[in-house]
Order: C-alpha cells, then structure tokens, then sequence
C-alpha cells in the first residue's frame, strides 16, 4: 500500500508515512527525540570546535591570554553558527549535503594517509592535491536540483586525481623531511 503513496523525498518519507496513521502524543514525542539527537551531536560538534580553535589560536598567537582564547573561539563559533544557519535556510537535502561532505572525504583521503608515511611529503603537496581532488570532483557533482548522472565519476576522480597529483609534486626536489620522531617526543611530552 505506501508503494502507491507520494512519500516526497527520502529525508521526509518517514513523517509523510507518520502524519496519516500516528497519534499527536508519538508526534509530539517525536518532535523532542529529533531534537534531543540534533542538540547531543550539536553539542559535540561545538565541544570540539571550541578546542580546536583554541589550541589552533594558541599557535598562531602564543602571546594570546587564555581568557581572549577562549572570548575568540566561542566568537567563531558564533560566525560558523551564522554560517551553517545560512545553508541550512537554503533548503539543500541532507543527502545532498552528505554527499558534499563524502566529497570531502574522498579528495582528502590520499593526502591525509599518504602524509603519515612519507617523510618528504609536505603540507602545500597535500593541501594542492586536495584542491585539485576537489576541483575536479565538483566537475561532474550535481548541483542541487539536478539529476544525479555522473556521481560516480565525480568520487572516482575525487579519489585519483589527489594520488596523481601527490605523485608528480613528489618529483619535485624537496630540501626538507620531515621527522616522525617528533611525534613521539611531543605526545611523550604530553602524556607526562
């Protein structure tokens, strides 16, 4: 029987099936776990962005007080609330938004693990490989609206342009390599 029904999109079918044949009181009830799940990975979201930021501010401005630390994060997080408040008014699809994000992923994939094996690796190889992965997976990734025709292929070079990129650039001379023993120093340094 819901097979003959118009049940809109995939992120709302199940409230389509929910409006015609359940009580208000699971309605309701409803309403308060989506938000209760919302606000739990909000919560963490913002946790972890707020310790991002300071320990990333505290790098860039050593000199920085703790307290203008942590006034500065929390005002970021104001603007990347702004932000993700703008998007979210434009009425994208969460599978659509997903799919940016799986993108992402894909394109920083290769740089991100191949950095943590290759000692003359750089940073700018990495970050030009992921732009590059980027540019050329957003080729073919469907705007929002259009049909999705050439996803796969958007991924696909999403994936392997990153590693051709990385492999040329690791043709180039590179003076510096970097030391993986710092990072034991450092975490040592942590730990005690």
């Amino acid at each position: 029987m819901l097979a003959y029904l118009y049940l809109g999109t995939g992120s709302t079918a199940l409230f389509s099936v929910m409006l015609g044949n359940a009580p208000y009181w699971l309605l309701i009830g409803m309403i308060f776990f989506g938000l209760a799940l919302i606000m739990s990975n909000a919560d963490s979201t913002i946790s972890g962005f707020h310790s991002l930021f300071i320990i990333d501010l505290n790098r860039i401005l050593p000199k920085l007080e703790e307290s203008k630390l942590v006034v500065a994060s929390r005002w970021l997080i104001v603007v990347i609330s702004v932000l993700a408040l703008i998007v979210a008014s434009k009425g994208f699809s969460i599978l659509y938004l997903f799919l940016l994000a799986d993108l992402l992923c894909c394109a920083a994939a290769f740089p991100v693990f191949f950095g943590f094996y290759n000692a003359r690796y750089q940073s700018y190889q990495a970050l030009l490989s992921l732009i590059g992965g980027l540019v050329a997976g957003f080729i073919y990734f469907p705007l929002p609206g259009e049909p999705i025709a050439f996803l796969y292929e958007s991924f696909l070079l999403a994936t392997l342009v990153p590693v051709a990129i990385s492999l040329v650039l690791l043709i180039l001379p590179s003076k510096t390599v970097f030391d993986f023993s710092l990072i034991t120093q450092t975490i040592k340094k942590l730990s005690n």
